[in-house]
């Protein structure tokens, strides 16, 4: 059997939009999971804990696009 099973990374996305995420469930065959995100506040007091939060459960938005420069106007 040749491809990636259901389980294996390459076929996990994360996708920040719920409408899409439904949309990519529905085409693939697969499962949406909807989350809310984690309040600022808590992801500090679990910092403080010395906890590790899982991969992506601290992926905030928006982002800068990669390769955008910031200058400084006044010398």
């Amino acid at each position: 059997m040749s491809g990636a099973s259901p389980t294996t990374p390459a076929r996990i996305a994360y996708i920040h939009d719920t409408a899409a995420t439904v949309e990519k469930a529905e085409r693939d065959g697969g499962t949406a999971v909807l989350m809310h995100p984690v309040r600022e506040d808590v992801v500090r007091d679990l910092a403080r804990q010395g906890v590790t939060m899982p991969r992506k459960s601290t992926s905030f938005g928006p982002k800068p696009a990669s390769g955008l420069v910031l200058r400084a106007l006044d010398l």
